[in-house]
């Protein structure tokens, strides 16, 4: 009786510390989701620093599942988008090293969820799921629907979209918006976090693991080109990663060297990629990279262009830069400074950080306006003085017009009126 009692009273204060344990961090995860729907999640809680994109983890069976997915940490906001997977199975969601505080203390923990994926396919699902930007921004649309269909959105204006089959790409101007905004859009059925940060950068969204430069590659070609691009493959975790291997379309693509590398910490490799055949129409293709579990993806969009406008590109060093879109980076404007590295990129100087308002210093401010004042008592001065010989010279003559040559004359033998015949200064 006594062994069952201490049980009991074990069994409760596991109880009470597990409640307590799960009331410090709460998510907007669903409990179920459709095949390849789109993921977005909401940290909740005393969360003290931002959720790094190298701690999110998905898993099934505790097996790791390749999602895409990222993350966005805006003041104190903290948000998880994903992909569901396309298969009918439960999966975990792991947010690892999480920094929280549990009755008033502060902790480290490894926060999960568990969620379920069902056996039907959404009709759509779009990427991004959430938006860091600091311009235009493009959303791709992915229908699962063989027929047309059509969604809302209220961004920047209430407007209807037209959805095809299969991949559909929108452009979202953002030259109405002067201030900087966090907000929720609508685009269709999902709501999508924008950060548009016009100023100074507020975010904290920091990489890890293996990232591709540039990060997509979106091109118009003429009809017959045969274009060569030249990617690179950066390591940003403090480790290295044994056999990595690209896989993507042989038929279509061919990247060099083809095989499996390794890459170490903070290496960065270079590939080339060609197409097997001259472009006779549209490509679109991903190169997707596998390593340690994990993987990521290099979208390749290649449209015709049909108005004659473009010329066929011969071989040259600019066929291996990419416009800042491209580079996933920001064309900083007049009075602006990057805070990050800048590239030259096709469509000129590309700023892979944020841009900032260049100030002046305090001491340089302090050494102009000291000039100016300096300047402005100079002028004052000689003004005075001027005024001064003017107004001394006309009331020598107003005496010279009352008392007469005579009387003048006594006076200026006295001392009394200047001669001004006599001053070399005066005309």
């Amino acid at each position: 009786m006594e062994n069952m009692k201490k049980i009991g009273v074990i069994a409760l204060l596991v109880l009470l510390f597990s409640v307590s344990f799960v009331s410090a961090v709460s998510t907007t995860l669903k409990e179920s989701y459709e095949r390849k729907e789109n993921i977005l999640v909401e940290v909740n809680g005393n969360i003290l620093s931002p959720i790094k994109f190298e701690n999110i983890e998905f898993k099934r069976k505790n097996v790791p599942v390749p999602l895409e997915y990222d993350v966005l940490n805006v003041e104190d906001k903290h948000f998880i988008w994903a992909i569901a997977p396309d298969k009918n199975e439960t999966y975990t969601l792991y947010i690892n090293n999480l920094e929280t505080t549990i009755n008033g203390q502060k902790q480290i923990i490894n926060y999960t969820q568990n969620f379920n994926v069902g056996v039907n396919l959404t009709d759509y699902s779009i990427r991004p799921g959430i938006v860091n930007t600091r311009a235009d921004f493009e959303i791709e649309i992915i229908s699962y629907i063989d027929s047309n269909i059509e969604i809302d959105t209220n961004f920047p204006y209430e407007s209807k979209i037209d959805i095809k089959p299969g991949s559909n790409k929108y452009t979202f101007l953002t030259s109405s918006i002067k201030n900087d905004l966090f907000t929720s859009i609508k685009i269709g059925k999902y709501s999508v976090p924008l950060y548009l940060d016009l100023a100074n950068s507020k975010t904290n969204v920091k990489k890890g693991g293996l990232y591709f430069e540039p990060v997509s590659i979106k091109r118009n070609v003429v009809l017959g080109d045969r274009p060569i691009y030249l990617i690179s493959l950066k390591n940003y975790d403090n480790r290295s990663y044994e056999n990595v291997k690209f896989d993507y379309n042989k038929q279509i693509l061919f990247i060099n060297p083809d095989k499996d590398f390794t890459i170490k910490s903070g290496e960065n490799l270079e590939f080339n990629v060609t197409f097997r055949n001259n472009i006779d129409k549209e490509v679109n293709q991903k190169i997707h990279i596998s390593y340690d579990g994990k993987t990521n993806d290099l979208p390749i969009d290649i449209s015709i262009d049909s108005s004659g406008s473009l010329i066929a590109p011969k071989n040259s060093t600019s066929e291996f830069q990419y416009f800042c879109s491209e580079l996933a980076g920001v064309k900083c404007i007049s009075g602006e400074i990057c805070s990050g590295e800048v590239k030259e990129g096709l469509d000129g100087a590309c700023c892979l950080g944020s841009c900032q308002t260049q100030t002046v210093e305090e001491g340089d401010s302090s050494g102009i306006i000291g000039y100016v004042l300096a300047l402005l008592i100079f002028l004052i001065l000689g003004y005075l003085v001027y005024r001064f010989k003017k107004a001394k010279q006309e009331g020598n003559d107003e005496i010279a017009e009352k008392l007469g040559p005579s009387r003048l004359s006594k006076m200026k033998a006295a001392g009394i009126v200047e001669d001004k015949n006599e001053r070399k200064d005066l005309p």
